[in-house]
């Protein structure tokens, strides 16, 4: 290619195996090549993304507030679809990146019995017992981005809203709590026919 060739995005895939990441200034081993670190990595060698910083300088907390089995999941898959900036922490989003990864779940994705809180059944301790889970939500706090929180029973209950929404600083977040209760609008009735 002649001229300034595209940032590449390396990726590394590994299925039932734990992979450690080391970002550190020197490998950990001495290596048989010759190769850079990721903190040696040369300005014209990568290419630095960020993500648009909000208008008002703060990103948003969203926890919709639905009944159970009342199409709560439907709506935050409309908000999704219509809010690509949004990132969904859930139970389900996890299976979700699970199955885009590539990981084995005993019966399938589509068997679940709950989508609020579906067992995982991957045969993989840290996945079954909901530590990526915990994770994910400890981490959410510290990234800047927008997200929808989407846990049916958990939003239901003031208590748990209230610890959810305590997790995210006030200086970094608005937080909004959306009640989906009542006679749907509109733009919902037809994406739902669609």
């Amino acid at each position: 290619m002649i001229g300034k060739a595209p940032a590449v995005f390396p990726a590394v895939t590994f299925r039932n195996v734990t992979v450690q990441v080391h970002f550190g200034v020197a490998p950990l081993r001495p290596l048989p090549f010759k190769c850079h670190t990721w903190q040696e990595v040369q300005k014209a060698h990568s290419e630095v993304k960020t993500s648009p910083a909000p208008k008002d300088g703060k990103y948003q907390v969203l926890l919709p507030v639905g009944l159970p089995d009342e199409a709560t999941f439907d709506w935050v898959d409309q908000f999704l679809s219509k809010n690509k900036n949004y990132t969904e922490i859930s139970d389900r989003s996890i299976l979700d990146w699970a199955n885009r990864s590539g990981l084995q779940r005993s019966g399938g994705y589509f068997k679940r019995s709950s989508h609020d809180h579906p067992e995982m059944h991957f045969g993989l301790p840290l996945m079954d017992d909901y530590s990526v889970s915990k994770v994910l939500k400890a981490f959410a706090t510290v990234l800047p981005r927008n997200f929808i929180i989407a846990e049916v029973k958990n939003n239901l209950l003031a208590e748990e809203r209230q610890k959810t929404l305590s997790r995210f600083p006030s200086h970094c977040y608005t937080k909004e709590v959306r009640v989906l209760v009542g006679e749907p609008a509109a733009d919902y009735k037809t994406f739902i026919q669609e």
